[in-house]
Order: C-alpha cells, then sequence, then structure tokens
C-alpha cells in the first residue's frame, strides 16, 4: 500500500499524555500516543542516582520528560506518515514547533529517501497544540559540560574526540538497550576515551 494510502487513513497522531511514576531508586515515565484506533504507551527508565543537577525541580524534570515525548514521538511518526501532530500533554509556543518540526522532518530524511516519500517541510505535518499547560521551568540551571549521546558508531567517536579537552565536565548519554545484556560497542568506546562509570548517564526503554 502506497505512503498517501495510511496518511489518508490515520491523518492524525495525538502526544496524549506523559506520567511521572517515582520508585524506589529511579523514575519511570509512560507516554501515551494515539494514532487512530491505535493506543500506544511506550516508558523509558532513569536511575535516582544519574539526577546530579542539584537546581533540577520537580517542575523543571517534568518539562524535560514532557520534551522528551515530543521527540520520541517520531517513532509512531514513520507509521503512517500522519498529516497532523496534535499535543494535549502541555503547551509549546509557535518558535519550539518550528523547532520541533524542523528536527522531525531533518530527522527523518534517510527514512524519506528510503521509502521514496516526497513531501516538503511545509506540508509534510502541521502541529496542533490543544493545551494550556505550561511548565514553571527553573532558569537559574547550571549547565556546564556536555552530555554526549553515546551510541557506539563512528558520530559518538567524533562527538567524544571533539570534546576530550572538556573530558572532566563531559557525561556520556547512554540508552541501554536489550539486544545483548550491555550495550559493548558504547561501552567500548566510552571507556577508550578515558570515562569511568561516574561518567555515565543510562536510561532504559520500553
Amino acid at each position: 500500500m502506497h505512503y498517501y494510502s495510511y496518511r489518508n487513513e490515520y491523518p492524525i497522531i495525538i502526544y496524549k499524555d506523559f506520567k511521572i511514576i517515582k520508585e524506589k531508586e529511579s523514575i519511570k515515565v509512560e507516554y501515551t500516543y494515539v494514532l487512530g484506533k491505535y493506543t500506544f504507551t511506550p516508558s523509558i527508565t532513569i536511575s535516582n542516582n544519574h539526577i546530579t543537577n542539584q537546581n533540577i525541580d520537580e517542575e523543571t524534570l517534568s518539562y524535560l520528560f514532557f520534551n522528551y515525548g515530543l521527540v520520541d514521538i517520531i517513532n509512531y511518526y514513520k507509521l503512517t506518515c500522519p498529516k497532523e501532530i496534535i499535543i494535549e500533554a502541555g503547551f509549546i509556543d509557535n518558535d519550539q514547533i518550528l523547532f520541533f518540526k524542523k528536527l522531525i522532518y531533518n530527522g527523518l530524511s534517510e527514512y524519506f529517501y528510503r521509502n521514496n516519500i516526497n513531501l516538503s517541510f511545509e506540508e509534510f505535518t502541521k502541529f496542533t497544540v490543544a493545551s494550556n499547560k505550561k511548565f514553571k521551568v527553573k532558569k537559574e540551571i547550571d549547565t556546564t559540560g556536555s552530555l554526549v549521546l553515546v551510541g557506539g558508531g563512528k558520530d559518538s567517536i567524533v562527538s567524544l574526540e571533539l570534546l576530550k579537552e572538556e573530558k572532566d565536565n563531559n557525561l556520556c548519554f547512554l540508552f541501554e538497550r536489550n539486544i545483548y545484556p550491555k550495550n559493548i560497542p558504547s561501552y567500548n568506546t566510552i571507556t577508550t576515551y578515558g570515562y569511568d562509570n561516574s561518567q555515565i548517564v543510562t536510561f532504559k526503554a520500553d
């Protein structure tokens, strides 16, 4: 079936909600996306030990998790390339809409190419914000150093090489997959550049 057929059958995807569940040693966040008759409820888990910035209060943390949900929607957008993304989980302004629209569109470049999908930036989707929920984010947040996403590929190596002079201020951000017990390529990359366990932040997704 041509992607236009899916696009017409499932024209809207909704970022419905996200829920933060505090557990003894970690925080779990459950997300809800609705695509027609289908509901998706992915979740992520991050250890309390990895939330080290003392200036991050609960409202700011909620805002960060909300933004993660805006990025994660790309995984479900790919199913039908819906014409509209409706955001009910929180409010974003026009500048943020433009940012996330660019992020998703450019992030799908290879996907569009491999699937012969020809959608311009203007037509690929539109954002509709259906929530007035705003987050009171702390402005005085220490942003010293870099959080370096390490996936084990060449991009990770280039990033760590470019930032090696700032090593003491950096943390490695690692997505723990369930493919094998440990993400061996990522850990090998991290240890090659001299980072220890105290400089690794992990999160898991279900």
